[in-house]
Parts: C-alpha cells; structure tokens; sequence
C-alpha cells in the first residue's frame, strides 16, 4: 500500500511516497529497503544498538536479491543510520554518534513553512538560504499551505529522508495539532529545530517572532491618536500570530478607555482568507460610512487590509477620510495598493537570518539544544496614506 503527497518545495511539486510493508514495483528496489529500514528506526522497532536482520533475512523479507540488499545497508551504513561490525553483523547506529560524524560532512537543514514563494515568505526564505549556504549546508524546502495534513507528511519527510536541523512555522498554531508526537519524535532523535512566528504551546521551542502584539497595539493608537474611536479589526482566528494581534488591538482599547464593538470584531480562518475582507465592508458598509459605522479598519495583514481598500472603493468611500484602514507585515502589497497602507514592518529577510543562526548555533551546542532560545523583533509602524491623507513620504515610528 501507499500513501501520496505532495509538498511544494521552491516552484517544483516534490511527490514523496510512505510505504509499508508492501512494496511498489515502480520504486528502485534499493530504495525501498532504505526507506523500510529508516521507517524500522524511527518507529523504534529496533533501536539503538540492535542488529537489524542479515542480508539474507533481508532478501528473503523483501523478495530482492542479497547484491540489492548490500547496497541498500552500505547506503545506510553510509548516511550514518547503521553500523557493522565484523562477524557480528549490522546493528542500529546511536544518534549522537550519527551527529557527530555529520558535523564534518555538509548538513541537511529543512524548512518548513505555510508558503514559500507567496506574500512575505521569498524574503524570509532567501534570509535562511544565505546563512545556511555560508556555512556550507544544504537545505530542503517544504510547504504545508497551513495545512495540518500537509504538516505531517512534511515531517514524516523529514523524519525519513533524515536532517540534521529543522525550522518550522506552525500550522494553525492556535488549535490542538494532532502532529505533536512528531516533534516529540524530534526531540528523542535528539533534532534541534526553531519556529517561526509562533510556537505550539504543548512545546518548549525555541522561537524566532514578531511582537505581534505590541504592532497591533501600536496601530490602534495611532488610529485613536487620529481620533477614531470607533474602530473594526479583522483577525485570523486559526494561527497565534491573529490572536496576539487582536490582544493589542483589545488593550489598546482598554487603555485608551474606550469599548470594543462586538459588531466590529470579525475572525476568518485560513480557508476564508481571500474573501473575508470583502465580505466584511459588504457587510458593514453596504449602505455607505457615516454616523454608526466604523470610521477606521485593522486589518490582520496587508491582504486583508488590500481586500477592504477594494472593497472600499467599490462602494466610493473614500480612504482614509471615510475610512482609514491598516495593514501588519508592509509586504509589497502595501505600496501597490493604489492608496498606500499604513502597516507595521516585517523584518522578513533578518527574521530567516535569526532563525538560521539560531538553528546553526543549536546544531553546535547540542547538549543544551532543548534549553529554549527566544528572539523577539521590536515592531515599527511605517505610516502611510491609508490612514493620514497627502503624505509626502512615509513616517517610521519604533516601540
């Protein structure tokens, strides 16, 4: 039996195929020992320091020949998942023994991301990629489209194929993952990896993220600084970046002493993140802005923010002197919109460089590597047309 799938890696579909006990006939015979055996390890069927069957038993299993079988085991031996010793046989090689003869070789890093060449992604990409290629690694791409399925075939990728680093962003950080046991399974291979943008709260990770929070905090007061103190915000209710957002949105509000509207807090998961920005002005302002309706929009992310400026148009309210609307990221969208966008600055590039440098620096350290690391980028507000009309160039504001 087998089970396909597809995660995408650069612009190439990388088709990846789990097998089980049976085998297809359309892969290299050779390579499907390599995989059983890896599945064998991983799953702990045998574990470190076992022997694994001879050659013989092997042959006889797999109905191949032994000259097949011998390859397959000298590939392993090899790539550092086993061990012989002579006259006794082949046995299960020790991770860290595994490590340490990789650290003088090229290491294999994989990334994990929701995208990879949409939105802000490419940036944080190429931040990854110059580190990790100055070092004289490798790396492997892999894209979940915030996906929980998608995630888990990404990991039992990297788990079979073997890396040596990992960085991930989490799929739908704020719902319970059923992937969990996956990076549990990291962690006993003794895998360092980092997240991005958020974490998992059932892990102990270390992290590399965007204060959220205090963005969206800062937005709100500049839009009540403006004056606008009736104020919708449009959050993403799946991942943990969303929910930190909406928490700055809310303490803004509170600080500020002024209500949050439960008619102006709107929440879309991922499946609904190219129509819910319209779906919210057609809403709200069907029948015009004006007296009752929300003088200004938070929106989660420049897309969002995009769609409601659109839509806006659409419907000829005027931005920002109807309705003044923010962004989060400053993505290139935010500049191409027709009406600039008021955002907050993602550090995009740096943030992959941190990342890296984080994981390299783990990958070093081993013994300390579940010791959590933690860097957190300083949101700044680039403000823009979208919220104050007749700018001559944008202002940037720090925390």
């Amino acid at each position: 039996m087998e089970t396909s799938f597809i995660c995408y890696g650069g612009s190439i579909a990388v088709v990846v195929k789990f097998y089980t006990e049976q085998f297809n006939v359309d892969e290299s015979k050779y390579h499907q020992v390599k995989v059983n055996i890896k599945k064998w390890i991983l799953s702990r069927k045998v574990v470190a320091g076992q022997r694994i069957p001879s050659e013989n038993e092997l042959s006889e299993l797999f109905g191949i020949s032994r000259h097949t079988v011998r390859h397959a085991i000298g590939d392993l031996v090899n790539e550092g998942w086993l061990y012989r010793e002579q006259g006794k046989g082949t046995f299960v090689q020790e991770r860290e023994k595994r490590s340490g003869q990789e650290t003088n070789q090229r290491a294999k890093i994989a990334v994990i991301t929701t995208y990879l060449s949409d939105y802000i992604f490419p940036h944080i990409i190429r931040g990854i990629e110059g580190v990790v290629a100055q070092a004289g690694h490798t790396i492997s791409l892999f894209s979940t489209g915030n996906n929980i399925q998608t995630e888990r075939r990404c990991l039992e990728t990297v788990l079979l194929e073997g890396v040596d680093g990992l960085i991930v962003e989490p799929t739908k950080s704020t719902l319970p993952n059923p992937n969990i046991d996956l990076y549990f399974l990291l962690q006993q291979r003794n895998i360092p990896f980092v997240m991005l943008h958020s974490s998992y709260v059932e892990l102990n990770a270390s992290l590399v993220a965007l204060d959220d929070a205090n963005g969206t905090y800062a937005l709100t007061r500049h839009l009540i600084g403006l004056g606008h103190r009736d104020i919708a915000g449009i959050f993403k209710q799946d991942d943990m970046q969303g929910r930190n957002r909406f928490r700055g949105f809310v303490r803004a509000h509170q600080d500020a002493h002024l209500p949050v509207a439960a008619e102006n807090i709107v929440t879309y998961g991922t499946e609904e993140r190219e129509v819910i920005g319209e779906t919210f002005v057609k809403r709200v302002f069907a029948q015009g802005a004006g007296t009752g309706k929300p003088t200004a929009v938070v929106g989660y992310n420049d897309e969002i923010a995009v769609q409601v400026l659109m839509a806006l148009r659409n419907l000829d309210i005027s931005v920002p002197k109807e309705v003044a609307v923010t962004g989060f990221d400053d993505s290139r969208l935010a500049t191409v919109s027709g009406i600039p966008l008021t955002t907050v600055r993602h550090p995009k590039a740096e943030m992959g460089e941190t990342a890296a440098e984080m994981l390299l620096g783990l990958m070093e350290n081993r013994d300390s590597m579940w010791v959590p690391r933690e860097h957190i980028f300083a949101p700044e507000i680039i403000v823009r047309e979208s919220t104050v009309a007749d700018l001559l160039r944008p202002a940037s504001q720090g925390i």
